[in-house]
């Protein structure tokens, strides 16, 4: 029986999903603001690029490069965070 509840709710999964989100939002707090709108509204509240282009007054062309770079950035930056959130992670789980 404590396997099956155990493997339905692990509270340390829980604390690193949280910790993981908390880092992504961190990561994209970073971005310029025209591009943080631009990912936010496409990513998160998933419009569609024309939705958003006509939204933020941008070009379809304009809403590509800030999609494009935002990706990099997230690619470049976020990975990063995420193993040095993972090691704090593991180290106070063995304080």
């Amino acid at each position: 029986m404590w396997l099956r509840i155990s493997n339905l709710y692990n509270p340390f999964e829980s604390q690193s999903e949280i910790k993981a989100d908390q880092e992504l939002f961190r990561t994209i707090e970073r971005l310029p603001e025209q591009r943080k709108k631009v990912f936010l509204l496409c990513k998160i509240e998933k419009r569609s690029y024309a939705e958003v282009s006509k939204l933020l007054q941008i070009s379809e062309a304009a809403f590509n490069d800030h999609i494009t770079k935002a990706n990099r950035f997230l690619k470049d930056n976020y990975n990063k965070a995420i193993v040095s959130l993972v090691i704090s992670f593991i180290a106070i789980q063995l304080i």
